[in-house]
């Protein structure tokens, strides 16, 4: 009997001493987890910063484009309102030629 209660208590401190280096093998390593996430945080932190500066950019890309469709469009619109009175001036010289023969 007492070697029972030898044995009980010698494998309650094996199992103490176990979970013991368990714990303090997780606590070695908590600092180098926070260091990771911290380091992942500020990893995607700087991914969209970059991403946003992107972003940013193509916007101005997109504006500058859009300025100069519109000045596209407004030449467009003056060539075409110039090739109707060139092509109604080259309409009433036939016209004019016409009644004079």
């Amino acid at each position: 009997m007492a070697n029972d209660i030898n044995d009980k208590l010698a494998n309650n401190f094996t199992r103490g001493k176990t979970i013991a280096a368990t714990v303090m093998a997780l606590w070695a390593k908590r600092p180098l987890q926070r260091a990771l996430e911290k380091w992942k945080l500020n990893s995607q932190r700087a991914r969209i910063a970059d991403l946003e500066v992107t972003l940013q950019e193509k916007w101005m890309s997109l504006r500058k484009l859009e300025e100069i469709h519109e000045g596209l469009e407004n030449q467009n619109t003056h060539l075409l309102s110039e090739n109707e009175d060139l092509r109604q001036a080259s309409i009433d010289g036939l016209e004019i030629a016409n009644v004079s023969d």
